[in-house]
């Protein structure tokens, strides 16, 4: 089998219908940049994963620069959170869980600004992410 069971839900009642220590992989593919604070999901998807059990997922990143906030995220004006990549690093330590890749990516893309008027318009804009694998 390669899998026994697929969710596609909303990312928290799926993690709260689930039994501790029963997955072997979760992978949140453009998920989390709509949430801030990553540590609930770090804590809810940690006690799902079974023993070398793997967590794969992406964010969008912005730098580990002073200027970044000390939460380690921040809110975009595309409703779209970013996160530092040392953010993600402390969470993994924080829950168990092992950086076992690391992948930043960097690339252009559309981007839609609405003003006050509720027209629209799109500009290319500089993207720039990180891939994550992590185990426990």
């Amino acid at each position: 089998w390669l899998y026994r069971e697929l969710h596609h839900a909303d990312f928290g009642a799926v993690l709260d219908l689930m039994h501790p220590k029963s997955v072997d992989v979760v992978v949140a593919s453009d998920s989390l940049p709509y949430f801030g604070d990553l540590d609930e999901v770090f804590a809810a998807v940690s006690t799902l994963l079974r023993k070398g059990a793997v967590f794969a997922f992406n964010l969008d990143t912005f730098s580990d620069s002073a200027s970044a906030k000390k939460e380690g995220y921040q809110l975009r004006h595309t409703g779209r959170w970013m996160h530092t990549p040392s953010y993600a690093r402390k969470l993994a330590a924080q829950h168990g869980l092992t950086v076992i890749r690391e992948v930043s990516l960097r690339g252009r893309g559309r981007e839609v600004l609405w003003d006050d008027s509720e027209q629209s318009r799109d500009r290319l804009v500089s993207i720039s992410g990180t891939i994550f694998i992590l185990a426990n």
